[in-house]
């Protein structure tokens, strides 16, 4: 039975878990505060240029998630200009360097961390969902059975067997066959959630 308890316990946290990622915030907010106005106004119009050069670029139309990266690459690039007008160094010099490295890890991680967070924890959660579903099928719901006899030396042995129908078959009961429900309810809750989110 604390078995049984266990496992309705770990489901409930691993769906909480990702449903807490999925509603995380996905915005993002730039202080501006510390910046001049004419900061302020010259960050405005590079953004501008850059929309409208990206409007002129490519007549092909893109799906939503490929529009959302295309801002995010030119959101990017922008601030990687800001900061090399900044430290009054050259772009490909700053890009290739090791600051520039972290420096662009750090900003796709600003634009795009909680996406990789939802990803990484859904695919987590959907692993470990399968692994607790199929012990909880094979444990619960295929039934014991518990063989004992002797080896060639004449050592007594038991060994438990699952989903062998033998004379001492055990039945499962109704509240084994209850939490092998509701944790397959709950895998496929998590997988629902995970599609609609990537949708």
């Amino acid at each position: 039975m604390i078995r049984l308890v266990l496992v309705f316990i770990v489901s409930v946290l691993l769906t909480s878990y990702i449903s807490n990622a999925c509603y995380a915030e996905s915005s993002v907010h730039l202080d501006v505060s510390d910046l001049s106005e004419t900061d302020k106004l010259e960050i405005a119009a590079q953004i501008a240029k850059k929309r409208q050069e990206a409007s002129t670029v490519s007549g092909v139309a893109l799906k939503r998630p490929q529009l959302e990266y295309a801002q995010t690459g030119v959101a990017i690039s922008i601030a990687i200009s800001a900061i090399c007008e900044k430290l009054g160094i050259d772009v490909h010099d700053f890009v290739n360097s090791d600051l520039g490295i972290i420096t662009i890890l750090l900003l796709v991680w600003q634009f795009m961390g909680s996406v990789l967070v939802l990803y990484f924890s859904a695919g987590v959660m959907l692993v470990v969902g399968a692994a607790t579903w199929l012990y909880c099928y094979r444990r619960r719901c295929l039934g014991l059975c518990i063989i004992q006899g002797e080896d060639n030396n004449g050592k007594r042995f038991t060994r438990y067997v699952y989903g062998v129908n033998e004379d001492n078959y055990n039945t499962p009961s109704d509240s084994e066959l209850f939490y092998y429900w509701l944790t397959l309810i709950l895998l496929l809750a998590m997988v629902f959630v995970l599609i609609l989110v990537a949708a």
